[in-house]
């Protein structure tokens, strides 16, 4: 774990300073954490040893996942913020597929079928269906 760490550390310093020099604006966090699980991605299935834990692995990817939600909350109109939930189960798929380098085939089909639903209420939402629609778009701004 200490080998990993490290490589974080020293990534969001080389963040920090590039950030300062540059007119390259970068979230450090974000770069430190989504570097780490690529490099650690390439370096677990190369059989090296620093990344020898898919789990501190699986956890990175997660915080990107959660990270890029966020992202794309606050670049995008606020209708598509609806979207948040089908977005973060794909994303949590799409990293176990990583690791087991299988999708089943239940899974695929209740991923297609959240979207959807939620692909189908969103573009048939009306009068009826707004008090709700607004409540989930609202949902992790009133916690």
């Amino acid at each position: 774990m200490i080998p990993i760490l490290l490589i974080l550390i020293g990534l969001f310093a080389i963040a920090l300073v590039v950030r300062q020099i540059t007119s390259f604006k970068i979230c450090a966090l974000c770069f430190a954490v989504s570097a780490s699980w690529v490099v650690g991605l390439a370096d677990y299935f190369s059989k090296r040893i620093i990344f020898d834990n898919p789990i501190v692995l699986a956890i990175l990817m997660g915080g990107s996942a959660v990270g890029l939600m966020y992202y794309l909350s606050r670049v995008s109109p606020n209708k598509f913020s609806f979207f948040k939930f089908p977005y973060f189960i794909t994303a949590l798929l799409l990293i176990d597929f990583v690791f087991r380098r299988e999708a089943t085939a239940p899974a695929v089909l209740l991923i297609v079928g959240i979207w959807l639903v939620f692909f189908l209420i969103f573009i048939f939402r009306n009068k009826n269906t707004k008090n709700w629609f607004q409540k989930i778009l609202e949902c992790c701004k009133n916690w």
